[in-house]
């Protein structure tokens, strides 16, 4: 094996070669590769031809070696290159649509979770393997919930940073609620921060039902609240922020009229507190628009 440059092994990916092999045969060249030095990404290369464009309707469907083999390969590969113009996110969100169909993907899940949390730098970590980090958050929500916490059951501070850049999926609201409730005090708050604390309908922003729920089993729902950071700024926004903010007016209503004093009281003093900021906001705005056109006349 060591013969040859290890990249020209992903001449097996192109041109359907890979087709002639069998799984089991496939398996064992693709475990000769991982063990050369950069072999791993090689043999994701050649995994993602195997599995691209996988049907229900066709002849060809991965046997339970070729995915275990799969998901050996994921765990070992190295989360922290880069991925240029998007291709080994590509590669690898199809390989790990396979890798973790696996009936007992909880393990290889949080385990692959826990190494792209200790691998990414945090200036960069929202924005790496999107498709792929989406593939892993819906194969196993509940790895998703326990990597938010450390081996003593406190909160990960940098997993909790990770998966709010990272954009979370809705995590089933049975979970949430039994995941949350071995602990209410400590892990409704670490949940807060990392779904999503409201919803559009009829474009109205209302409270998430992940938000409600957290709300309603939390024994602190003000530090719930603060967690959710409701008004927090997106890393792209278009338009007028002062826009942004009044929109997000209708969620704090809503909250003055929960069955709850300290969060209506909550509410209603960050109501007031945001209208003076959508004020200033817009004032500044208007400043801004005047200035510059200003400097085209």
């Amino acid at each position: 094996m060591q013969q040859s440059p290890i990249h020209f092994y992903q001449s097996l990916g192109y041109g359907r070669v890979h087709e002639a092999l069998s799984d089991n045969d496939l398996g064992k060249i693709l475990s000769l590769i991982n063990r050369q030095p950069d072999g791993v990404m090689v043999s994701i290369e050649i995994l993602s031809m195997r599995f691209h464009g996988l049907r229900a309707e066709n002849a060809y469907a991965p046997s339970n070696e070729i995915k275990e083999l799969a998901q050996q390969t994921f765990l070992l590969a190295d989360f922290s290159k880069e991925n240029f113009n998007g291709h080994k996110d590509h590669a690898m969100h199809i390989v790990a649509r396979v890798a973790l169909t696996t009936p007992n993907n909880y393990e290889a899940t949080r385990i692959i979770l826990e190494r792209m949390i200790e691998q990414q730098p945090l200036f960069n970590i929202g924005n790496h393997l999107p498709k792929t980090m989406d593939v892993l958050m819906k194969s196993n929500p509940k790895a998703v919930l326990d990597s938010l916490l450390d081996e003593e059951g406190n909160c990960q501070e940098r997993a909790v940073t990770f998966f709010k850049c990272n954009q979370t999926p809705s995590i089933p609201l049975e979970l949430i609620s039994e995941w949350c409730g071995s602990n209410p005090s400590k892990r409704c708050p670490i949940v807060a921060e990392i779904i999503s604390p409201y919803r559009k309908e009829s474009e109205v922003y209302q409270l998430s039902k992940e938000a409600r729920l957290l709300l309603d089993i939390s024994p602190n729902t003000v530090e719930v609240l603060e967690k959710m950071d409701i008004t927090r700024r997106p890393s792209v926004i278009s338009g007028s922020h002062a826009n942004f903010l009044e929109a997000r007016l209708s969620i704090y209503v809503e909250l003055e009229n929960f069955g709850d004093s300290k969060v209506q009281q909550w509410a209603s003093l960050k109501k007031a507190s945001l209208r003076s900021w959508i004020g200033a906001e817009r004032k500044w705005e208007e400043e801004r628009a005047r200035n510059t056109d200003e400097r085209f006349e």
